[in-house]
């Protein structure tokens, strides 16, 4: 069986992408009600967007306009 300090380590030597996985998981784990279509559906949506922006179908916003907005709105 491995310790804590074994498996820290060998985490920490994955490249960043497997990193973030791997956290993303174990997060997961901790939530039990956490529903796994609900985790697929949201990825479809995010990279459905990401598509969009790739293709120039999604229209940006800088964050200085969306601070300001949010400022207006709720101050």
């Amino acid at each position: 069986m491995q310790t804590f300090d074994t498996v820290e380590r060998e985490a920490l030597d994955l490249p960043e992408t497997d990193r973030a996985l791997l956290v993303k998981r174990l997060l997961i784990s901790l939530e039990p009600s956490a529903d796994e279509s609900v985790e697929r559906a949201w990825d479809d949506v995010i990279a459905s967007r990401v598509q969009e922006v790739r293709e120039g179908r999604a229209v940006g916003r800088s964050v200085e306009e969306l601070l300001q907005e949010a400022r207006a709105k709720y101050s």
